[in-house]
């Protein structure tokens, strides 16, 4: 009984540190947060006032033609996350990348993060800039996002470029909403109570995906991780994640219409991981090709590399866009 009791006491000291150390941080993380709110605002882009709120954009180059860059799910800052794929793209074409409600440096907004919502926010954004005519270019979830905004705006729509981007008839094979959600709620965790912002301080280069071909400078990295101790799975982020399944069965039966040129750049190790959850082979390539539904104006290209190919392959998605 002794020894029962020692141990006992043992395990309810460590509990205690743990305990300790979560609370600290916790108040830290918040402490740090609050004082680098001035530090990130208007830090870059520029915002545009949409319902209320403001919206961050990032608009550089200026061909006649033009990209609009919209992030995947959760991605805490897109613009410092697609500089080095538009600025590739900008030598022929003008580039706006897109921070949705509750990225990067984008206020958060009360609306529900409906589709509707958010393609409605995206036109009304496009709108007050002044663009007639563009080209969307979405990665990941934002590919539900461009599919409901191509079915109701498809005469402002030049051409759809996705990059490695969602589609609805992903969720028949595996429950991506559900991961994604316990995959966000164990990172806000960590990152409330601070654990997030030691790990970067050792390692300050772990929150930045590398890119193939670009440096980021020392500026933007500090700017980088501050944006992500700050904006990591933020309540706009979480909601949206929530409604992702809602979302995709919204637009489930869409397709692009037959007078939008379609063009996917597709990742390998995407393709296998369908394969490996027990689809079908080709299922990655097959449910993209789906949704095509005048294949003369549609184009899936398979790229060797993970999910983040506007990391991996930025010069080669700017080059084959070109040709294409």
């Amino acid at each position: 009984m002794k020894i029962v009791k020692k141990i006992a006491k043992i395990l309810g000291i460590i509990v205690a540190v743990i305990v300790l150390i979560f609370i600290v941080g916790a108040i830290i993380q918040k402490i740090c947060c609050n004082y680098e709110k001035n530090k990130i605002e208007d830090s870059y882009g520029k915002a545009v006032e949409v319902f209320g709120n403001n919206m961050q954009v990032e608009i550089i180059g200026d061909g006649e033609t033009v990209i609009i860059l919209l992030a995947g799910a959760a991605e805490s800052s897109p613009i410092l996350l697609y500089r080095p794929l538009a600025s590739y793209l900008s030598k022929n074409y003008t580039v706006v990348t897109v921070e949705y409600f509750g990225y990067g440096l984008s206020d958060s907004t009360v609306r529900e993060r409906s589709v509707e919502n958010v393609v409605e926010e995206l036109h009304e954004v496009l709108s007050k800039l002044g663009y007639e005519e563009y080209i969307l270019m979405p990665h990941s979830y934002s590919g539900i996002t461009s599919l409901y905004y191509v079915n109701q705006y498809s005469d402002e729509v030049k051409a759809l470029v996705g990059i490695d981007s969602t589609v609805p008839a992903q969720n028949d094979y595996y429950d991506f909403a559900s991961a994604n959600i316990t995959q966000g709620n164990i990172f806000k965790f960590l990152n409330n109570t601070g654990l997030i912002r030691l790990v970067s301080k050792i390692a300050p280069n772990i929150l930045i995906n590398d890119v193939n071909g670009y440096e980021y400078s020392d500026e933007d990295y500090k700017l980088f991780r501050t944006i992500y101790l700050n904006n990591y799975y933020t309540t706009n982020m979480m909601e949206e994640l929530k409604l992702s399944t809602e979302n995709s069965n919204t637009v489930y039966d869409m397709v692009i219409p037959d007078t939008i040129p379609t063009l996917f750049f597709l990742s390998s190790e995407n393709a296998k991981t369908f394969e490996s959850i027990g689809a079908p082979d080709n299922t990655w390539y097959d449910i993209h090709d789906d949704i095509i539904v005048d294949k003369k104006v549609g184009q899936i290209i398979m790229l060797d590399g993970g999910h983040y190919l506007q990391c991996s392959h930025p010069s080669d998605i700017a080059e084959l866009f070109n040709d294409w």
